[in-house]
């Protein structure tokens, strides 16, 4: 259910995604200035710390880097509160329709009798967003204001192509029973159920605001699936339940700690025989010096704590580590993203 925005917050928002343009724009030129200064990946250095602090160094030195920062801090400081303005002024109005459909339809929602928010996660404002269930219709303006109105019209491609075609990879044309890691809005979800519409779908995210707005989407759909509010690390579901397990930009909001316990857990509730599919941002094994240094600043920049982490991962090993067999890491079409970790549950 998308929102018909007043005009305050419809501008507010075009903005914003302008904004997006235009740092991009900025970024291009700053790159032209370090090229210009001589800094390239011939020229970096090999050690990560050691290079970032070359790039970083250079950086300072670029003309046009005050410009970039101005906007790169006034998007990541006001993005979530404008949003969330545009919302709260047709709220009266839309409110009473997410209320119906949160209560009626096929979707259901466990919520936690605990908050199970890991430790590791509390207190941080990923993406400078506000935090995820800051406003009790967070899941809401995550997905369809600042989810649809700005990151779809900055991030190059469809993002929800994305979603879909990513799953090509897969071996089968059906899986009984999927499980989600990470569902947040519901845009996997969605893929999964075009895709594969006899399974059975069960998704979790320890975030309630997002696992209700999934709900709203799934009972708009009519889609009967069951999201749960659990970490992904300890889903609670039996060994061998499942015949397909998934997510999409997940791990690199996790510590490594956390992602290989993920993936052990996605192992034990897999059935033999079963997949595992996840996709996620390029890691560094897949970019250029140059690129990993751009990459690593957006990334304390842009509230990605754990970035570093996981983009130094190689998940196919990660996998394999964990007990799967014909783990593949691999970049998905030409912009090599998302990237692809695919593996399978050995048969006894």
């Amino acid at each position: 259910m998308q929102p018909d925005l007043q005009q305050r917050g419809r501008a507010s928002m075009d903005f914003l995604a302008a904004l997006g343009g235009a740092l991009h724009a900025t970024k291009r030129v700053v790159g032209a200035e370090l090229a210009s200064a001589g800094l390239d990946n011939a020229r970096l250095a090999d050690d990560f710390d050691a290079r970032f602090a070359q790039f970083q160094s250079a950086l300072a030195q670029a003309p046009t880097t005050p410009r970039y920062v101005a906007i790169r801090e006034w998007m990541g400081n006001h993005h979530g509160q404008v949003a969330m303005e545009a919302f709260d002024e047709v709220r009266p109005r839309l409110e009473p329709a997410l209320q119906a459909l949160q209560q009626r339809g096929p979707t259901t929602l466990e919520r936690a009798g605990a908050d199970p928010t890991p430790q590791y996660t509390r207190g941080i404002a990923f993406h400078r967003t506000a935090t995820w269930d800051g406003h009790d219709y967070m899941g809401y303006i995550h997905g369809e204001l600042i989810h649809r109105k700005l990151v779809a019209r900055n991030f190059g491609g469809d993002i929800y192509d994305q979603r879909r075609s990513f799953l090509d990879v897969l071996k089968r044309d059906h899986y009984a029973r999927i499980l989600e890691l990470g569902t947040s809005s519901g845009n996997l979800t969605v893929a999964l159920s075009r895709r594969f519409p006899q399974a059975d779908i069960t998704g979790l995210d320890v975030s309630l605001r997002m696992l209700e707005q999934a709900q709203r989407v799934g009972n708009e759909l009519g889609h009967a699936w069951t999201l749960v509010q659990r970490p992904a690390e300890a889903t609670g579901f039996a060994a061998a339940s499942f015949d397909l397990v998934a997510g999409y930009s997940l791990p690199h909001e996790l510590p490594e700690s956390a992602t290989r316990a993920m993936l052990r857990e996605a192992w034990r509730v897999l059935r033999p025989g079963g997949e595992l599919l996840i996709g996620d941002v390029v890691p560094f094994l897949a970019q250029d010096k140059l690129t990993q240094c751009w990459a690593q600043l957006e990334a304390v920049h842009g509230g990605e704590p754990f970035w570093r982490e996981f983009c130094s991962l190689d998940m196919a090993r990660v996998a394999t580590e964990a007990g799967f067999v014909e783990a593949r890491y691999f970049g998905h079409g030409e912009r090599q993203f998302p990237f692809i970790l695919h593996a399978v549950k050995p048969a006894p």
